[in-house]
């Protein structure tokens, strides 16, 4: 993995590719979430990397439960001091009625980071989800500052009751950014 230091011009990258598809792109000093052309501010920032934890389209249904994927070795104290992270994915529902569920999992502690249990429900359109800045620290729960291995677990964690009811995720990144 390749460090951006903060002199040099930040990376940016698609969460999805297509024309009108959840992305997250650098636009000036906002991170700038698009989805169906329509774009929200989130924070004067600027994206230094984005680490992808899985790519490509995965799928779980409700009988099948929970589904572990992507294998990342991370730690924070490879990115200079002064930056945060967040956890987004792209989430899809087959049905109104599903609730999909993506968590960033520490496999190396077998723990769930904090406040990185992301939630899509409602509509069958792929939509970016993103979560607070995650703590980091060697705390149990933070995203660590010494290096460990994480993945991302899949599952229709509402409203499921049968094989129909399937969560997808096409994207799963952690977003590095600094102030």
């Amino acid at each position: 993995m390749s460090l951006v230091q903060p002199s040099a011009a930040p990376r940016v990258g698609s969460l999805q590719d297509g024309p009108g598809a959840p992305s997250i792109a650098d636009a000036g000093e906002f991170i700038r979430v698009k989805s169906d052309g329509t774009a929200l501010e989130f924070a004067p920032v600027s994206i230094r990397s984005i680490v992808p934890l899985v790519s490509g389209t995965c799928a779980t249904d409700f009988t099948q439960g929970v589904l572990q994927l992507g294998d990342l070795s991370f730690s924070t104290a490879d990115y200079p001091t002064g930056c945060s992270f967040y956890f987004a994915v792209v989430l899809q529902c087959s049905d109104a009625g599903v609730t999909a569920r993506a968590r960033l999992w520490n496999a190396t502690d077998d723990e769930l980071v904090t406040d990185c249990s992301l939630t899509h429900t409602g509509d069958t359109a792929a939509t970016l989800v993103l979560s607070t800045q995650l703590t980091q620290g060697a705390a149990a729960g933070n995203l660590q500052d010494t290096t460990h291995m994480y993945a991302v677990r899949l599952d229709v964690s509402a409203g499921g009751a049968d094989a129909t009811d399937v969560a997808t995720m096409t994207q799963a990144y952690l977003l590095v950014t600094r102030s």
